[in-house]
């Protein structure tokens, strides 16, 4: 019986697969050592008041006998849900939150960053310097939107050679 051999493509496949599921263990690899945090902060009303930090114990379960909290948390995000506690009631809550919800807006600013760059930094615009790019990564990754009837009013003009 003659063995089969994988094609060339079949092989680069497959690699390109292993490559990607490594990548992607590596990256989401950190989640499991915060998996218990996370679901405090993604189901506070159905955590083990006992297996939160000590510091939100209490809070977590002043927050999960509180009918009109449970209320909110289930017809708001979750941002707007954390957003809206009472600081001076909810302190640890809203801390342990905040640290566990500014890790996907943070994740999300540094890939969106990194593919503008990419971008931007290929061979057909070699000539860019570290000073324009930084100023297109700025501009790229900035939610302020200008004000072009306040310049246009101002009256400033661009210097048109023609």
């Amino acid at each position: 019986m003659a063995s089969i051999r994988p094609s060339r493509l079949t092989v680069k496949y497959t690699t390109a697969l292993d490559d990607l599921h490594t990548e992607f263990n590596r990256r989401f690899s950190d989640f499991g050592k915060i998996e218990k945090e996370m679901e405090l902060v993604a189901s506070p009303f159905n955590f083990d008041s006992a297996q939160a930090p000590p510091e939100a114990q209490l809070e977590l379960i002043d927050m999960q006998c509180d009918p009109a909290l449970k209320e909110k948390f289930t017809s708001s995000s979750l941002h707007k849900f954390y957003g809206a506690l009472n600081e001076n009631q909810f302190p640890n809550m809203r801390k342990h939150a905040q640290r566990m919800l500014v890790l996907f807006g943070s994740t999300y600013v540094c890939e969106q960053t990194f593919s503008v760059m990419n971008y931007n930094k290929s061979r057909y615009r070699s000539r860019l310097t570290d000073k324009h790019l930084s100023s297109v990564l700025r501009i790229s990754t900035s939610n302020t939107t200008p004000n072009f009837d306040g310049l246009v009013k101002r009256g400033d003009r661009l210097n048109c050679s023609h």
